[in-house]
Order: structure tokens, then sequence, then C-alpha cells
């Protein structure tokens, strides 16, 4: 259901792993990187800095932007610096944490790389040109099922490189070559979980998905943006994510917890953030 709805090519290997995608950040670069350790990695927010942080300790990384002060956008491709022989090109596509998310991809002039993305928490929200990507990977809890499996979408060429250190559990051609793509005993629950959600997403239609996320993150930023500062959401508009809307208060702590105590009343959970912003 999976293939069907995200119209993912046959020459895609679709892999329904465990560790989350905080694994594949090290699963990443052992899988992909041979004598050439070199990598380009964009950095747009907590996730992404996660990704890099791991990836430095197998190969050379080039930082394509200077790291940002806040996590509210991205600097113009004009001022990236990209190794041109790098073996990827890492980015995430929408930072959950940050609300920071891309419309508008320099796909065309980053054509010549392999380019590499975490759709954690975009991934079945709108459609995917996979030509333009060898690998793809997800955490599933953020958009797709329950936490407890993670998804890895990589294309057939790029399996069975891995360097000779790559632990049996991150090989892809292990799991590839094992019965069902699982190695190893899979999270049946959370795979039968997410298998579920996915049937309804193809029942509902991708394209009204898509649709519907636009609609409510516009509805929500627009309220926000009339609020004359009560409400702040603090990312460059080029950059806000339909996904996940970070907001403050007037950057009151006391005034934020009687919004989250008050939303609770209305049956309103989860709304204080990722802990490593307070939540």
């Amino acid at each position: 259901d999976l293939r069907t709805l995200m119209n993912i090519p046959d020459n895609y290997h679709v892999l329904f792993l465990q560790g989350g995608a905080s694994l594949q950040y090290s699963a990443i670069p052992f899988n992909l990187l041979d004598d050439n350790k070199k990598m380009n990695y964009l950095v747009t927010g907590f996730w992404g800095a996660g990704a890099l942080r791991n990836a430095k300790k197998v190969g050379d990384v080039t930082e394509v932007i200077k790291p940002l002060e806040t996590y509210n956008g991205c600097t113009d491709f004009s001022e990236w610096t990209i190794d041109k022989d790098a073996k990827y090109f890492h980015f995430c596509d929408n930072e959950t944490v940050d609300g920071v998310e891309f419309h508008n991809f320099p796909y065309e002039e980053l054509k010549d790389q392999l380019l590499v993305c975490d759709m954690s928490s975009n991934l079945c929200s709108r459609s995917v040109d996979w030509n333009r990507y060898g690998l793809v990977y997800a955490g599933a809890q953020k958009n797709v099922g329950p936490a407890g499996v993670t998804i890895v979408i990589v294309r057939d060429d790029l399996v069975g490189k891995q360097l000779d250190i790559t632990p049996d559990v991150m090989n892809y051609k292990k799991h590839v070559d094992s019965p069902g793509h699982c190695y190893n005993t899979p999270c049946c629950w959370s795979i039968y979980m997410a298998g579920l959600n996915i049937e309804y997403m193809l029942k509902k239609g991708l394209d009204k998905i898509e649709e519907e996320a636009q609609t409510k993150s516009s509805m929500l930023y627009d309220y926000i943006d009339g609020t004359e500062g009560y409400y702040v959401n603090p990312v460059d508009p080029a950059y806000r994510s339909r996904i996940n809307i970070p907001f403050r208060v007037k950057s009151d702590e006391k005034l934020e917890e009687k919004f989250v105590d008050e939303a609770k009343k209305e049956g309103l959970v989860q709304l204080k953030g990722h802990v490593s912003v307070g939540g």
C-alpha cells in the first residue's frame, strides 16, 4: 500500500526497520560511503544537526551552510558551499521541532548530487518525485504510524556497497536479502498499525491529504499572524511547515504554561513542544 500511495518505482526497495530515524544517521554513511568518505550536509534544524553529528564520526563532512543561530529558515542557495565530489547530499525536508519545511528545494541545481532525505515528519503528506532521490527515510511515528518502525526507501543500485565495518543490523543488503526484507525480528505491531493508517490514506488519496495539510496550516498561521504579536511563529514564511507549527505566547513562560493547562481542558494535549525547546 505504501508503494501504491507514494507511487514508489520498482527499482527502489522499501524497508521497515527499527531504531528510529536516529539509527539511520549512522546507517546511511555506513551503507553509501566507500573509499570516498566525503558528504554534504545541509542543516536547518534540530534533527539535521543530529544527522550531521553522527556523519562526522564516519567521514568528511562539508557543512553546506554556516551554523544558524536560530532555526527559522535557510540561507539563499547562492551562499551554499557544496563539495562536488561528495558521495551524497543529506537534508531534512521538514524539521519537526523547528517547523521548517522546504517548498522550493533547488533540485535542478543539485541534479548531479545523490540526494538523501529525512522525511520523518512529512512523508505521505505530498507527492514525491523519486527520480530526484537515492534514499529517503522516515521515522513512522511522526506522520505514518506509531513509534517502533522506520521506513527506508533506497534505490537498488545503492544496496550492497556498504563499508566493511557496517554492523549487520544497519546493513541494507542484509535486510534486502532476508525473507520478507526482515533480517531480524520486526516490530510487528508498529508495522501492522502503520499499514492500517497507510490503507486509510490510500482510500483518502494523497492529493486530498496534501490539500488538507495546506488548508489547515494556513488557517492556523493566519490566526497566529493576526494576533498582533500575542502568538508568534518565528519561521520565515517561505519555509513555514504545513505539518509542524511551533509558536510562542509573547515569549512569556507563565502565559505559555497557562495556555497549555487551558488547552488540556479542551482536549488539546502534547502542545508544549519538544524537550529541546522546553517541552
